[in-house]
C-alpha cells in the first residue's frame, strides 16, 4: 500500500504555504491593495498573513470584495508582512514618522509652514 502509513491511514497532505496569487482587490484603499500585491511578490497565504497579523482570514477575504478595511487592521496585515504606515507632506515629499513623540510632529509642521531661510553673511569694508 504506497502512499500509506503502517497504520492504514493516509499521511497528512504537506501543507504548502503559498499555492497560487491571491486575487486582487478591484477596489477600495490603494494600502489594501498594497498589502495583497506585497503578500503575492513575498509568496505569503492569506492565511499566513491573517496568523502573523493577529487578524482573522475572513476579514482579510472581506477586503477582496466591497468591505472597507479600518486602519488598524491594515497596518496589523502591512507589520505581518514587514511594512509600516509613514505620513508624507504632499507638498515638500517629507515623511514623518507616526511613532514621532507630539512634540516632533508639531515641531515638524511648524518648520514647514514657517521655514528658516538663512541669508549669508554679508561683509562691510
Amino acid at each position: 500500500m504506497s502512499g500509506h502509513s503502517t497504520d492504514g491511514r493516509r499521511p497528512r497532505p504537506k501543507i504548502v504555504p503559498w499555492r497560487r496569487r491571491i486575487r486582487q482587490p478591484t477596489l477600495g484603499s490603494p494600502l489594501v491593495r498594497f498589502v495583497f500585491t506585497a503578500a503575492n511578490a513575498k509568496r505569503v497565504s492569506l492565511s499566513e498573513v491573517a496568523r502573523a497579523s493577529g487578524l482573522e482570514r475572513k476579514t482579510l477575504h472581506r477586503w477582496q470584495g466591497h468591505s472597507t478595511a479600518l486602519l488598524a487592521p491594515v497596518e496589523a496585515a502591512l507589520g505581518a508582512l514587514g511594512y509600516r504606515l509613514v505620513v508624507q507632506d504632499m507638498d515638500t515629499g517629507r515623511i514623518i514618522s507616526p511613532e514621532a513623540s507630539n512634540e516632533e510632529v508639531e515641531a515638524a509642521i511648524l518648520e514647514e509652514e514657517n521655514p528658516v531661510t538663512e541669508t549669508a553673511p554679508t561683509t562691510t569694508k
